[in-house]
């Protein structure tokens, strides 16, 4: 019995190669083992890619709470200061004499000062 006949191509040097059908086998081999890795690789993408995702939005939430926790800090200190500054004026409904409202406008000031100074700009430039 002869052996199956060879299929000839030419490569880029002019060379041939023989395409038997041990060669074809060996092709179809390598195709599928291409296959089965393109296929694990894509699964690994897609298992990086969610994992990406949860990882970003742990992030997000992570610093979306230690904002709003530094955001109450500043909140409260801020108070503390404007309390410290305005404790000794007068209410609403007390008539103002000119020695108050100087007090009391020297006070504004003092608010105003610990506004900016906390990187909160209240005057215009």
């Amino acid at each position: 019995m002869s052996p199956a006949p060879h299929r000839h191509s030419r490569n880029r040097s002019g060379g041939t190669f023989a395409f038997g059908p041990l060669a074809h086998r060996d092709i179809e081999s390598r195709a599928a083992f291409l296959d089965a890795s393109v296929a694990d690789l894509t699964r690994e993408k897609q298992r990086l890619s969610e994992e990406a995702a949860k990882e970003k939005e742990a992030l997000a939430r992570q610093v979306q709470g230690t904002a709003e926790t530094r955001i109450d800090e500043i909140k409260k200190d801020i108070g503390f200061a404007i309390r410290r500054v305005v404790r000794d004026v007068p209410d609403k409904s007390t008539k103002v004499s000119p020695e108050s409202a100087q007090r009391i406008f020297i006070r504004l000031h003092e608010v105003l000062y610990e506004l900016e100074r906390r990187g909160i700009r209240v005057k215009a430039e």
